[in-house]
């Protein structure tokens, strides 16, 4: 159930009436329409695609709460009608966690109404934050806080980040407009044991439902830091949870390399020659 007062604000690509149907969820500072390049690749395959503001993001409402346990569920009502069943879910960051947190939250997709016989739903999940020291929060609380004061233009975010289309940068500049320091605040501070980790390990019945993939950016970018590391997911990888490095990416790999995003999350589990397997690092 989504928190009192909490609006919902979906984006949409495709054709409604498609039998398949992917979520985009997005990350901290960003918007629905972050996921244009995306999106619009799956909706030529056939896909209707969704995608939410986070709470306190774009168009969407407010939470009292900020944790990532309120931003799930927020976001919960996605998975009961008039919503589809989604049969492929992508996200990105802060979108990312919150999207682990659902799969902890919400029935086993295969239990959906629509879920076909052995169905399950493909998760890709793209450079999340699983673990930060409370250095990093606060480190991270007081960039967010200067971006989202001081909000950069299109044009520097084209310079700062040369793989990024006029558009991207555009949506990046609206959202950074459109969330308030107070959002930014009440999220670190609400989340200021800032240690998610413990996610990846799903309950057997949701495992059975999903496939999961975990992809990071190129740690050896230099000035880079990427915001999940291979190792963080080894304890819990098995035959339906891998995870891998997209080479050459910063943490912004949906707006970089959006062919690779869709190629990878289209592609069976058992054709996982360019992921890491058992905690190696593959070359996407």
């Amino acid at each position: 159930m989504a928190p009192p007062n909490f609006t919902l604000s979906v984006a949409t690509w495709g054709n409604p009436s498609s039998s398949k149907n992917a979520l985009l969820i997005h990350g901290l500072t960003s918007v629905a329409q972050t996921w244009h390049r995306v999106a619009r690749d799956l909706a030529g395959r056939g896909y209707y695609v969704l995608a939410p503001d986070l709470p306190g993001h774009g168009m969407a409402g407010s939470t009292q709460s900020f944790t990532i346990a309120a931003l799930a569920e927020a976001l919960a009502p996605l998975f009961s009608a008039p919503y589809p069943r989604f049969d492929l879910i992508i996200a990105h960051s802060l979108g990312a966690v919150t999207t682990l947190q659902l799969l902890h939250i919400l029935p086993p997709f295969s239990q959906h109404p629509a879920a076909p016989v052995n169905s399950y739903t493909r998760v890709l999940l793209l450079d999340p934050p699983l673990y930060q020291s409370p250095r990093t929060v606060e480190m991270a609380r007081t960039l967010f806080m200067q971006d989202v004061a001081s909000p950069r233009s299109a044009a520097q975010h084209m310079s700062e980040n040369p793989r990024w289309t006029l558009e991207d940068a555009a949506w990046k500049e609206l959202g950074e407009q459109l969330i308030t320091p107070e959002t930014i605040d009440h999220l670190f501070k609400d989340n200021s044991n800032w240690s998610f980790v413990h996610l990846l390990k799903l309950r057997p019945a949701t495992q059975r439902s999903v496939y999961l993939t975990v992809l990071g950016a190129d740690p050896h970018l230099k000035d880079q830091k990427p915001s999940f590391r291979v190792e963080q997911a080894q304890p819990y990888l098995n035959p339906r949870l891998d995870s891998g490095i997209v080479w050459g990416a910063t943490h912004g790999i949906h707006r970089e390399f959006p062919e690779v995003v869709v190629e990878h999350a289209l592609r069976r589990l058992d054709e996982r020659n360019a992921v890491s397997s058992a905690g190696e690092q593959a070359k996407l």
